[in-house]
């Protein structure tokens, strides 16, 4: 009985540093550097004349400011955080409702490291950010 208790003790402590790295990762403020549509080839952003910034925060908040809008709401990863979900909150800005619902809406993250993160969106475009600096 000790056996598997310390056999699930240590399978969740694991599950659980998983999960924390992941947020660690997550939380910090990304600089888009290029969009990637379904088929299509990468399109690098100059981030001088268009400059995208997202912000995810460990409370469960994210800010993202565009040249057309600026956005708050919160987030959340899914179960196992292979996606986010977005809910936006309060926005300013043109072109707000396609914008943000379908930039925002994260259908699987492809990569995630300390300085890189790339997802899919629901209208099927990768979003490469980098940190920044």
């Amino acid at each position: 009985m000790k056996l598997y208790f310390l056999l699930f003790l240590s399978c969740f402590s694991f599950v659980s540093k998983q999960r924390q790295s992941k947020y660690d990762l997550i939380c910090k403020k990304w600089q888009l550097f290029g969009i990637q549509e379904s088929g299509k080839v990468f399109v690098p952003i100059d981030s001088y004349k268009t400059p995208s910034i997202l912000l995810f925060k460990k409370n469960g908040t994210f800010e993202v400011t565009t040249s057309m809008y600026e956005a708050q709401g919160i987030w959340e990863f899914n179960y196992d955080s292979t996606k986010f979900n977005t809910k936006v909150l309060n926005a300013k800005g043109s072109h707000l409702s396609m914008l943000i619902n379908d930039n925002l809406k994260c259908d699987s993250v492809i990569r995630l490291t300390k300085d890189t993160l790339i997802y899919v969106s629901k209208n099927n475009t990768n979003w490469h950010y980098t940190i920044k600096q």
